[in-house]
């Protein structure tokens, strides 16, 4: 039997199975429980034909996760409309601190239905991908860093102080490699910590040179105030001078690059634009500062600037 009427349905997505809540059109419409099905697109596709044979119109929600937007993607391919929820921005009951697949299907169908849901903007797959770039690119700094962190440690138990002023230059770096340890076992550990630095700061010139320089600007939208590097600001001390700035009254490039000395990788930032003669003579004045994971920084700026 065909039943003219909307519905609302809601999934509480997890790795292996889907919860399913219809909640009926109107104020008194019946909320019930459809069922668990399996999270793949076979199960999906049945249960949205099904459904779309019982009902006028179909409005589909999910709350974002690490699920993904496949799901997104696929009820929008057969048709229907379907909203990725914010889980942060959804409306809870100060006492309701009980949590479960079904319990939070039904909230999600209930609130659906009233209106009360708020959507997050879902990016497409070219887009998702370059954040997935981004985040790796983040991961590998981060490790880069504690790996460093590991090799200053263990210079410090055994006594061995950089008479330099900056660690992590040129000039620090052939200072490590002639470090003579005493004991086979300390030379070991030292060895592999270096090797794994090394390996690290290649992986970073890789994802920097071969992901981000493919970055095109306009490609990626951009909030309408974001965070610029100062160009004229003094960079003595190896860290930029950052600044706000109205995105629509002063024209600037996008970019993938924030932090010009630190290589952040952020999608929703800009720089300002830098000319050859200004990169030629960054080039000059920081060529014996900056170590070769930042070196990479000017290559990747040729790139974006010869493809602006």
């Amino acid at each position: 039997m065909t039943d003219h009427s909307e519905a609302f349905v809601a999934f509480d997505t997890s790795k292996l199975r889907n919860s399913v809540r219809i909640a009926q059109g109107g104020r008194n419409g019946e909320v019930r429980f459809f069922g668990d099905i399996e999270n793949t697109e076979a199960a999906t596709r049945k249960l949205v034909k099904k459904l779309a044979a019982q009902h006028r119109q179909l409005t589909f929600c999910y709350e974002a996760g690490p699920t993904g937007y496949g799901l997104y993607r696929l009820i929008r391919s057969l048709g229907h409309d379907c909203v990725v929820v914010a889980p942060s921005l959804i409306p809870k009951k100060p006492g309701d601190r009980v949590k479960t697949n079904r319990r939070d299907a039904l909230n999600l169908a209930k609130l659906l239905r009233a209106g009360e849901l708020t959507a997050v903007w879902v990016p497409d797959e070219r887009h998702e991908a370059m954040r997935d770039l981004v985040r790796g690119r983040e991961a590998a700094v981060d490790d880069l860093k504690s790996k460093r962190q590991q090799v200053l440690s263990l210079l410090l138990r055994i006594g061995r102080h950089y008479p330099g002023k900056r660690t992590w230059t040129r000039a620090h770096m052939n200072w490590l490699v002639s470090q003579k340890l005493a004991h086979r076992e300390q030379r070991i550990v030292f060895e592999e910590m270096l090797l794994a630095v090394r390996q690290i700061r290649a992986a970073i010139r890789q994802i920097s040179c071969n992901g981000g320089g493919e970055a095109t600007a306009g490609e990626f939208p951009i909030t309408p105030c974001s965070r610029s590097v100062d160009r004229r600001a003094r960079v003595d001390d190896g860290q930029p001078r950052t600044k706000s700035r109205n995105c629509e009254s002063e024209p600037a490039h996008q970019s993938l690059i924030t932090d010009v000395f630190r290589l952040r990788l952020h999608p929703c930032t800009i720089i300002t634009p830098i000319t050859p003669a200004e990169i030629a003579w960054s080039r000059v004045r920081m060529q014996n500062t900056l170590d070769e994971g930042h070196q990479s920084v000017f290559r990747l700026i040729d790139c974006f600037c010869a493809s602006a």
